[in-house]
């Protein structure tokens, strides 16, 4: 027979992940690592709580900014635009940018979004050499290659490190 917990009280980070206003919560699966909630809204394209999450500050915007384009969430993507501290330029990890990311989701409406504004750099290249044309391209976005061709400034002759364009 088992016995039950005579405590019927939560820890700590199980309550935080049913409290939608957290600002970290436990990631699954991870024991203690935080998690800014601020993220898991904008992965979710939840654009009440991503609101409510910037009003209070102190949020990875330009993190953020990624996570929207990569995920395609226009509407936030527009919110975090108007942020103080995005770069459209500002590169991750593996050297790549929202519009990288845009291009190689196929998000075209994010695509004009970031043409429309200033200062994006169209030919930025990834830890690879891929640009956002590459993307588009290897991923069959037949609508985000379109944009990019109709354009003037994009290099579609820029090679990556194995020489392909």
């Amino acid at each position: 027979m088992k016995r039950r917990r005579s405590c019927d009280c939560e820890d700590e980070p199980a309550k935080k992940i049913r409290d939608p206003l957290s600002t970290t919560v436990a990631e699954p699966y991870s024991g203690e690592t935080p998690v800014p909630r601020f993220l898991d809204c904008v992965k979710e394209g939840n654009i009440k709580l991503v609101k409510e999450n910037l009003s209070r500050g102190e949020q990875d915007v330009q993190t953020g900014f990624l996570y929207a384009c990569d995920h395609g969430h226009t509407e936030i993507v527009n919110i975090l635009l108007t942020e103080e501290g995005v770069d459209v330029n500002s590169q991750d990890i593996i050297g790549k940018t929202g519009f990288h990311y845009t291009c190689e989701h196929g998000h075209t409406e994010i695509v004009n979004v970031l043409l429309t504004g200033e200062g994006v750099d169209i030919n930025s290249q990834d830890t690879v050499g891929r640009t956002g044309f590459h993307l588009a391209c290897g991923n069959g976005h037949t609508d985000v290659i379109k944009v990019l061709l109709a354009r003037n400034d994009v290099d579609v002759t820029t090679q990556d490190i194995w020489g392909k364009t």
